[in-house]
């Protein structure tokens, strides 16, 4: 009987929790050598989610599979969530797999397969499933707490970059050749007495282009007037579409905002 291995992290503390390359690699050698199956390749996978489909080293698996499939008996994995933590896209891996005629093993796996571990793939895919899930929801309720209390959870805009302040939050603070002709626009803008076609030309006049050197084209300037961060409020899905005061002071006084 012959097999490959798959192997994956996706970050670096993996390798503290037991979960390494090296350690799914020996874990999964040691179910081949114990059932007397000759590992034929070994497909390691470094710093990729298992959210995205697009892993070179799982894709590289599959095309060996499909010019290989009839040589080999198994792919060993070292868990389910190394090959994907949705459950939906693990069945549909697994009817590529079975199509080729390759089982699916893990170190807890019988030689032959049983209606056991058919039922714990199965349980498995759902449990990484779940979790995943539930991890997602804490980091969004995260980056909500943190966006309430007027922390920048998402990219400046233009003209400001992306920064922590002595407290080590997340904020932003103003790249002065840019934001200051920025401040200039917003400000004339605040009057009431230019529309965005108006202020187009006066960005043209004191050079303020895109962040590719391209002229300042209608949209980009509009999103940039309209933007709250540049007068110190934030407003984005972290806030429920609230405007709420931001840490970041801004380039312009409030007032001018609104």
């Amino acid at each position: 009987k012959s097999a490959i291995i798959y192997t994956r992290v996706s970050t670096g503390d993996q390798a503290e929790k037991g979960a390494s390359l090296d350690n799914q690699e020996q874990r999964c050698l040691a179910w081949a050598a114990l059932n007397n199956v000759s590992v034929v390749n070994i497909f390691r996978e470094e710093g990729v989610s298992a959210k995205t489909h697009n892993r070179p080293k799982m894709n590289e698996m599959f095309k060996y599979i499909a010019s290989n499939g009839k040589n080999l008996d198994y792919l060993i994995i070292y868990e389910i969530d190394r090959l994907t933590r949705n459950a939906s896209d693990f069945y549909t891996i697994k009817d590529f797999f079975t199509k080729y005629g390759v089982t699916l093993k893990d170190p807890s796996s019988q030689l032959e397969t049983t209606y056991s571990d058919k039922v714990m793939h199965g349980l498995k895919a759902i449990i990484a499933e779940v979790d995943n899930d539930m991890k997602s929801d804490r980091v969004r309720e995260n980056m909500k707490s943190h966006a309430a209390n007027g922390e920048l959870m998402h990219k400046a805009p233009y003209g400001l970059e992306n920064c922590r302040d002595y407290m080590g939050r997340s904020t932003c603070r103003p790249i002065l050749s840019i934001s200051k002709p920025i401040a200039m626009l917003l400000a004339e803008f605040s009057t009431g007495s230019y529309r965005v076609h108006h202020l187009l030309r006066k960005a043209s006049e004191i050079g303020l282009k895109q962040s590719n050197g391209k002229p300042m084209t209608h949209q980009i300037l509009r999103k940039i007037l309209t933007n709250p961060l540049y007068a110190g409020l934030s407003k984005s899905t972290h806030t429920d579409g609230q405007l709420l005061a931001s840490i970041f002071d801004g380039i312009i006084p409030k007032e001018i905002y609104f």
